[in-house]
């Protein structure tokens, strides 16, 4: 394990013992704007020189704008090089209000932080994943600062490897990957306060479908009705008491889990909190499902990664287990508030057990109503689904 400890402070001393000669600086750059990261350049640069070594300089090379965040890539050059030996991630957050608080986006910064640091320290050497390393925290100024993960992220493998493949065989070796990501799943997870009954996981998917009820009518309130049955049906079989909650990333997706060779690492923690068990393995299996809702990706190769991710997790996991069917449904609802993409996300629920029922097809039935889409495109969207 590398015992070099992460920083988290707005503002950072100099080491011992280092002159005014001898202070750290930033190497300069052209054609970046690093206005964002202006506040926090002279900080961090302070903090690579005592973190990596007397004579490291912060090298900027590359700038980003995300939606939520600016993102900056650097070299650490140590000393006598002349090229970085490291790279490191700054994530500066654009400023907003969480959860009605002003102080929200901070408190979120210094979580993902936290869980980014525990996360390293229980996990980064694990036989089929690993962890980012945290490097700084600067929670006044929305920022946090971690080392490069060799690798591409898992949505740019899987765009790679499985456009317009149909042949599950010739991507057989990225079962690999997803098994690792199933694994981390499971790893990650621990005892947190609280539980999930089925009564909460029907009110959180009725809340959903009180959405479309409310833009919809009567046609929308008729499938509210139809929906509730169907998991009151499906949740029979369940024990009464509730599932202890986990710890889980809760924003779990192919974009922020890195993939090298056949080993993860995931990232991006500002969303970890207590949740079911099974909410993780069900999001990522749903953003899979979501590629075939392209034509260049087929559902016969996204099936056998999707089983590799249960069998990952849980060998005993099945695809009709009614506990991950209505956490699927549960992810779908919230994913697709178009009406096409949410049709062909329900068909393909529908469809995962590789038998539709009759309840199920009732509710296709006022999909379609609902939506107003028409016989043909459904019987496509049907076809496709068992594909």
């Amino acid at each position: 394990m590398d015992s070099r400890q992460p920083i988290a402070r707005t503002e950072s001393p100099y080491p011992a013992g280092v002159t005014a000669a001898s202070r750290p600086t930033v190497e300069p750059v052209r054609n970046l704007d690093l206005e964002p990261f202006e506040p926090i350049l002279p900080i961090l640069a302070r903090d690579v020189f005592a973190t990596y070594g007397p004579g490291s300089l912060l090298a900027p090379l590359a700038v980003h704008e995300r939606l939520y965040s600016f993102v900056l890539r650097a070299g650490v050059v140590h000393e006598g090089d002349t090229a970085p030996r490291e790279h490191l991630f700054v994530k500066v957050s654009k400023y907003k209000v969480v959860d009605g608080s002003p102080d929200g986006m901070r408190q979120r910064v210094e979580k993902d932080f936290a869980v980014t640091q525990r996360v390293f320290e229980r996990m980064a050497e694990g036989e089929s994943y690993g962890a980012v390393r945290p490097v700084a925290c600067y929670p006044a100024h929305l920022t946090i600062v971690t080392e490069e993960v060799p690798g591409e992220t898992l949505l740019k493998v899987v765009e790679q490897r499985m456009r317009w493949v149909f042949d599950a065989a010739s991507c057989a070796d990225l079962q690999d990957v997803f098994a690792s990501a199933g694994r981390w799943i499971r790893d990650f997870q621990e005892p947190a306060e609280g539980g999930f009954s089925l009564e909460w996981i029907r009110d959180y998917i009725d809340s959903r479908l009180q959405r479309i009820a409310k833009v919809s009518g009567r046609r929308g309130e008729r499938l509210r009705e139809q929906v509730l049955e169907h998991i009151d049906r499906l949740g029979s079989p369940l024990p009464t008491e509730p599932a202890a909650a986990v710890t889980v990333h809760a924003d779990l997706s192919p974009s922020n889990i890195m993939a090298c060779g056949s080993r993860v690492v995931v990232l991006d923690f500002a969303m970890a909190r207590p949740g079911h068990p099974l909410q993780d393995v069900a999001r990522l299996f749903t953003q899979l499902d979501l590629l075939t809702l392209k034509p260049q990706y087929r559902q016969s190769v996204v099936r056998p990664l999707q089983q590799a991710l249960l069998r990952g997790f849980d060998a005993a996991l099945r695809m009709d287990d009614p506990a991950f069917r209505l956490q699927v449904l549960a992810h779908g609802l919230t994913t697709h508030p178009q009406r096409l993409k949410a049709y062909r996300l329900a068909t393909k629920i529908a469809h995962a057990s590789g038998h539709v029922s009759a309840a199920e097809q009732r509710i296709l039935d006022l999909l379609q109503a609902t939506f107003g889409l028409a016989d043909d495109e459904v019987s496509r969207l049907d076809s496709g689904a068992g594909a």
